[in-house]
């Protein structure tokens, strides 16, 4: 007995829908992730613009994308020798974590975060990184009495 024309739609139809439910099920969950890494304290200007500077701390925000506000975000900083420095993992206020970066020695450093889920002991696959120049600086002291035209760092070569 042959199959009609309107049995054929329905018969694809049921198809189509049943891998559709399938596909949906079968969808990984969303994930912890970090979105963003930035220094949101101000580098240097001028000629050594966009560099950082030896001996200086500067403040890095990691933005997480808030799946799981309470997954452990970790931080890494690697040196221009290859060595970890500046590693530290918090626990994010809101969709942000707040890390420190002191570069010890000029060079390029790789700064790196992603998230944990602190559920099966999952990460994030990736690292989000963000590459930054240093050079030779020093840190302005803050007198609190004297009001100086600037403040920070001053980096001296690049």
């Amino acid at each position: 007995m042959g199959f009609t024309k309107g049995r054929r739609i329905v018969g694809a139809a049921t198809a189509l829908v049943g891998a559709g439910a399938a596909a949906l099920v079968m969808a990984a969950p969303a994930s912890a992730a970090v979105t963003d890494l930035e220094i949101t304290t101000p580098s240097g200007y001028g000629s050594v613009a966009d560099r950082y500077g030896t001996g200086c701390e500067y403040d890095v925000s990691v933005t997480i994308n808030n799946k799981l506000p309470k997954g452990t975000v970790f931080y890494i900083a690697t040196g221009p020798d290859g060595k970890a420095s500046n590693m530290e993992n918090k626990t994010p206020t809101g969709n942000k974590a707040t890390f420190e970066f002191t570069p010890e020695t000029p060079g390029e450093y790789t700064l790196r975060a992603r998230q944990s889920d602190d559920v099966n002991d999952s990460q994030q696959p990736t690292w989000v990184t963000k590459t930054v120049q240093v050079g030779r600086g020093f840190e302005i002291p803050d007198t609190g009495s004297v009001e100086l035209p600037f403040s920070g760092c001053v980096i001296l070569a690049p």
